[in-house]
């Protein structure tokens, strides 16, 4: 783990940015939601038609865009932590995080960590550096302990009234309901500026939501905006939208514009220059297939596109476009949720700021765990040593898009796997704990299929599960210039017994930074041996999962018929221990 010792104290001067203390640029930090890299038309992919999202395109062509980003994680909470902190999900040192960790245990970065309430995070030290500070939409990513203590203190007359679950099952919501959303979104906001460390916070998702409304959140990010127009000293805005995370019937969510992160609203969001969904729906309907237009989510990035159209708009007609730094990144990739393939953890990512950013695709392997330290950097940030990052500043490539920033690789994680990208390879390690592979049940093989995948989001797993060959493979190793979609499995390959060899010694750096256990690279108390005999359970229940009938889309057959709830970590845990000392009885 690196500390971020250096860079920018404030005045100080950039041999490559040449920026004034006081021309300190505004930051828009935009976060989309479940896209794939290629599924965003930039200077890097061209896959999507341009038409699709004119104005993301146009910024990305005027920028730098970056071929090779990849994310640290493949899921929402652990990688929204990174951006927000700039650390990789497993540092991360949150009050559930802490738990998972426990005896010694091994890591397993998911669902269960959040952003720490000790102000070293991006946000937190822009405001410090006289940054005014704003969070808008989704969060995903709250520290459960903190987040429980600001609810304590809020006045009972203003807490909800009845407990609603953090995404609504539906949107036929009654009044209470209503009125418990408004007061959630009330603490939300609470929380995002004292656990977190934001100035202001507002319209703030706690997660998915069942109707996408980008103009609620637009709203509030043209207020913020409005606000600080004026003011001497600069804006960090991070706006992070709903889209394009299902619910993908785009078209009922626009006829459901008056339902929020706020519950049922009495005038609906009309955020000003937002064009409609009707109009998106019939521009793209004209010109492209009903089916290509679905699978591609056409209409759902178009409506980001119209997202951003109207925050550049407002930038250019504030006079604040040529001073602000935009960063456009997505989440996760959709199409390898919760793995670490490509289609999982390689980023659609963009930085424009057309002050000192020459337009270039940028060819360097990077992460996403760079831009918080990449943003603090170009803001001239004051950063004192206790702040620790496991990115590295992106500014280099700004003048050199060839210039090696991961000498070491670029890291991902997720559940019970980690991999190294560099130079066109890809290692991943799969290394199941003893409890985590106690789960493997023989007399139930396919319900065991939900528990054993890399994750405890049991949908996640079995779509993934379903969907590549060596998902299971302790040892992975792919050439992603020969083999894309990573289907050969080169590890066992003795030609590759060198390239192995190297892969996993950078690995190894990687985890030791980190220095918390995993496999037999850092042993911990539940390490177990990888071997083909140890995954077999989990093989036989892949092959007698696809005998059944289940494919991408769970399980048409009716073949698995003790399919358990998506459970947390804490659960699978102690039920497999449980497990372990029925055993050992």
């Amino acid at each position: 783990m690196t500390l971020f010792s250096k860079f920018c104290l404030i005045g100080c001067c950039l041999a490559t940015l040449s920026l004034q203390a006081t021309d300190r640029p505004n930051i828009i930090f935009f976060v989309s939601d479940d896209h794939d890299f290629d599924l965003m038309p930039t200077a890097a992919f061209e896959t999507i038609p341009a038409d699709v999202a004119p104005t993301i395109d146009r910024l990305s062509r005027s920028g730098a865009t970056f071929q090779n980003a990849y994310l640290t994680t493949s899921v929402c909470t652990p990688s929204r932590y990174t951006m927000l902190t700039g650390r990789y999900p497993g540092s991360s040192y949150s009050s559930q995080y802490k738990k998972v960790l426990e005896n010694n245990s091994q890591g397993s970065p998911e669902f269960n960590l959040g952003v720490e309430d000790d102000g070293q995070n991006l946000a937190a030290l822009l405001s410090k550096s006289g940054y005014r500070t704003g969070f808008v939409g989704k969060l995903h990513c709250s520290d459960r302990q903190r987040y429980a203590e600001i609810y304590a203190e809020t006045p009972d007359n203003e807490k909800p009234a009845i407990k609603i679950p953090n995404e609504p099952r539906t949107l036929d919501i009654t009044p209470a309901q209503s009125e418990a959303m408004y007061r959630t979104e009330k603490i939300l906001r609470r929380y995002v500026v004292e656990g977190i460390g934001f100035d202001w916070a507002k319209h703030v998702y706690y997660g998915n939501t069942k109707a996408h409304n980008p103009a609620w959140t637009l709203d509030a990010a043209l207020e913020f905006i409005d606000e600080n127009k004026d003011d001497k000293e600069p804006f960090f805005l991070y706006y992070a939208t709903t889209l394009v995370h299902g619910p993908t019937d785009w078209a009922n969510s626009a006829a459901h514009a008056n339902f929020t992160g706020e519950g049922i609203v009495d005038t609906v969001p009309q955020a000003e220059g937002l064009e409609p969904f009707s109009t998106i729906q019939q521009r793209i309907g004209s010109k492209y297939d009903e089916e290509v237009i679905k699978s591609r989510k056409y209409e759902g990035l178009a409506w980001i596109d119209a997202s951003v159209r109207v925050m550049i708009d407002k930038l250019e007609q504030d006079g604040l476009l040529d001073n602000t730094i935009f960063v456009y990144v997505a989440d996760n990739g959709v199409s390898a949720k919760s793995t670490l393939y490509e289609g999982g953890t390689r980023a659609s990512m963009f930085i424009y700021y057309p002050k000192s950013i020459k337009p270039s695709v940028v060819l360097s392997d990077v992460s996403s765990a760079d831009i918080a330290p990449t943003l603090l950097e170009m803001a001239e940030a004051t950063v004192s040593d206790s702040y620790r990052t496991d990115g590295k500043s992106l500014v280099e490539t700004f003048n050199n898009p060839t210039a090696e920033i991961h000498p070491e690789g670029v890291y991902s994680e997720i559940g019970m796997a980690r991999s190294v990208v560099k130079d066109g390879w890809k290692y991943i390690a799969v290394r199941m704990p003893t409890w985590k592979a106690a789960l493997a049940d023989p007399d139930d093989p396919l319900s065991s299929v939900y528990r054993i995948g890399y994750t405890t989001n049991s949908g996640l797993s079995l779509a993934m599960i379903c969907r590549y060959p060596n998902y299971f493979d302790h040892d992975q190793l792919y050439n992603l210039k020969d083999d894309p979609h990573e289907t050969h499995n080169l590890a066992t390959d003795p030609e590759y017994a060198a390239k192995l060899d190297e892969m996993k010694a950078l690995l190894t750096t990687h985890l030791e930074a980190v220095g918390t256990p995993f496999g037999e690279f850092i042993p911990g108390s539940d390490t177990m041996e990888p071997s083909w005999e140890a995954n077999a359970q989990a093989v036989a229940s892949v092959v007698e999962l696809r005998k059944g009938g289940a494919g991408l889309k769970g399980d048409p057959s009716g073949a698995i018929t003790k399919r358990p709830s998506t459970q947390t970590h804490a659960n699978q845990k102690a039920l497999g221990l449980e497990i372990l000392s029925k055993q050992a009885e």
